[in-house]
């Protein structure tokens, strides 16, 4: 049941969110929010759910983009999603188009590759019909890409080498741990929510990195931003600690986050409504740190240290979370059943003698 409680808990945050790694071509996002810039200027809208195909492979990956219009003119525009594996893995497109009409307008499609930084025709047209729902995560539409490139623009996009040094968007190491869970948060510094495009999260368990994921648009009716839908890998199915680091590719700053947690298998925490709420302690460095080889620092700053807060917060403490749920709490009191004192009269705990 708690896979399950996963698996939808990530199509809802996935369906809801965008994964962004590169800057778009400058004309489909002019002023670099990572959101279509005329939202506004529509009264109806429809979605598309696309994978794209160029010579009968599937070749979405992480920073492509994909953009809509109708004669000429932008309709919509939306960064690669990345699809769980359990769901197929991969990249989806869940593109939202735009018009003033109910029906009867003809939409067609550009692609950007972040890998060739080139910009492709898609062969596949569609007639707008307002509030139309076109393919899902498991049952995409089949965008083919066989037009020779019609442009090519684009940016590079970056993280500490470290957290993907292979430079797939993804955490590198996936397959050697059977277990997971999910960490949705944003980032504060300050007191302020500082999450933006291209900002990346890794977590780390004694130094050793257990995820990585890029900031993910939320929504404005959602409360907008951007938030970090974070799989956590372990072979353990509970008891160790995670840690985090922030990456802002504003400033190209690495930043340790102050919370921890203890990873639990099949764990669900926080969603992209009522998120984690994680804040930043002193930056550790730039992209990795020059002084720093790996760009991993524990809580008291040591480069591949193996410090850690403990539940209250203490760096290197030894408090831990008791069997009731109390941080350095003493546990279920001698002579009760449970947490609430109750006592066990032979019927059951807290049931009546």
């Amino acid at each position: 049941m708690k896979y399950f409680t996963l698996i939808r808990n990530i199509i809802f945050t996935l369906i809801l969110s965008t994964f962004i790694l590169a800057d778009p071509p400058s004309d489909w996002d002019s002023n670099g929010d990572g959101l279509f810039d005329d939202i506004t200027n529509y009264q109806n809208s429809g979605s598309i759910t696309s994978r794209t195909y160029f010579d009968g492979s599937d070749i979405g990956s992480a920073g492509d983009l994909m953009a809509a219009f109708v004669d000429g003119e932008q309709r919509g525009y939306v960064t690669a999603s990345e699809v769980p594996p359990p769901l197929g893995g991969g990249y989806a497109f869940l593109l939202l188009v735009y018009s003033n009409e109910a029906s009867g307008e003809t939409i067609t499609f550009q692609f950007y590759d972040a890998e060739t930084d080139t910009i492709y025709d898609v062969d596949q047209t569609y007639g707008f019909v307002s509030d139309m729902v076109l393919g899902n995560v498991v049952a995409p539409e089949q965008l083919t890409l066989t037009a020779p490139p019609s442009s090519d623009d684009g940016g590079d996009g970056g993280s500490p080498t470290d957290w993907d040094s292979d430079g797939d968007g993804l955490f590198d190491s996936i397959t050697s741990y059977q277990n997971s869970g999910s960490i949705t948060s944003r980032v504060y510094l300050n007191g302020s929510d500082i999450g933006s495009a291209s900002d990346l999260m890794a977590a780390f368990v004694d130094g050793e990195q257990r995820g990585f994921v890029g900031a993910s648009e939320v929504p404005a009716p959602l409360g907008g931003g951007y938030a970090f839908l974070l799989l956590v890998y372990s072979n353990e199915a509970s008891g160790e600690t995670i840690t985090f680091q922030f990456y802002d590719a504003e400033t190209d700053t690495v930043y340790d986050v102050d919370q921890t947690y203890d990873f639990v298998s099949d764990m669900v925490l926080g969603n992209v409504v009522a998120p984690e709420q994680f804040t930043l302690s002193a930056s550790t460095g730039d992209d990795g740190g020059d002084d720093c080889a790996s760009g991993v620092y524990d809580c008291a700053g040591e480069c591949d240290g193996t410090a850690v807060e403990d539940c209250a917060g203490t760096c290197g403490g030894d408090a831990v979370v008791d069997e009731c749920g109390v941080c350095d709490g003493s546990g279920i009191a001698d002579g009760s059943c449970d947490c609430a004192g109750n006592v066990d009269l032979g019927c059951g705990c807290a049931e009546a003698g």
